[in-house]
């Protein structure tokens, strides 16, 4: 199920990224086309006001097809995309969070895409059940491979009594995106303490660093 809608949001953000966005692109050349050929002033006046509602559905448009997380991190990278994801959580009453990424840490396109995912949940969760006024992400190269790590200084639970019988989902979305990109994933945290979630995308093997020289990585 998960794996259907992560594909369905894919598909999505292609078709608004590609698809309409060329439409709209075409549509808005027609526009100005339209402005320049001397209308009255009503026509005018009728043309300004659309060129405003056509701005408005490229606004719409765009921060919809950044808020599909998949195909927004094969666009853009994944420190864009976790820059991305901070920026949303900037607002009234909302924690500080904290981004740092090292430009080396780079990984293939699934080891993104699920590390996304991870810090997604994490970031979520943290905001929302820690009472935490500081939440850092980071994201290094290591000895071991690639590191995302998301910390905070808040309340706190049981990590190894969430893990062996969760009561929500959001440590086994993290698990499970985890599985699928191939990651090593870690929960720490005591109740009244911080908590750290940590992923380690393992660097490749000589034959696999071969097998995938032309494929792109993403950082």
């Amino acid at each position: 199920m998960i794996e259907a809608r992560e594909e369905e949001s894919s598909r999505i953000g292609r078709v608004l990224h590609d698809e309409i966005g060329q439409l709209l692109t075409a549509a808005g050349l027609h526009l100005d086309a339209a402005r320049q050929c001397s209308p009255g002033e009503e026509q005018r006046r009728q043309l300004d006001e659309a060129q405003e509602v056509f701005e408005r559905l490229i606004d719409v448009v765009r921060e919809l097809s950044h808020s599909l997380p998949p195909a927004t991190v094969e666009r853009v990278g994944l420190s864009f995309a976790l820059e991305q994801l901070v920026a949303g959580y900037r607002h009234d009453g909302a924690p500080r969070i904290r981004l740092m990424h090292d430009p080396r840490a780079r990984v293939d396109a699934r080891s993104a895409q699920a590390m996304f995912r991870i810090a997604e949940s994490a970031l979520d969760n943290a905001v929302q059940h820690s009472g935490a006024p500081l939440i850092e992400i980071l994201l290094r190269p290591t000895a071991k491979g690639v590191l995302l790590e998301i910390k905070d200084g808040g309340r706190g639970f049981d990590a190894a009594k969430e893990l062996r019988e969760p009561s929500g989902i959001g440590l086994l979305l993290m698990r499970h995106s985890a599985e699928r990109g191939g990651l090593k994933y870690s929960v720490a945290s005591t109740e009244g303490g911080s908590t750290i979630v940590s992923v380690l995308a393992s660097p490749a093997s000589e034959g696999q660093k071969s097998a995938s020289a032309d494929k792109a990585s993403y950082s």
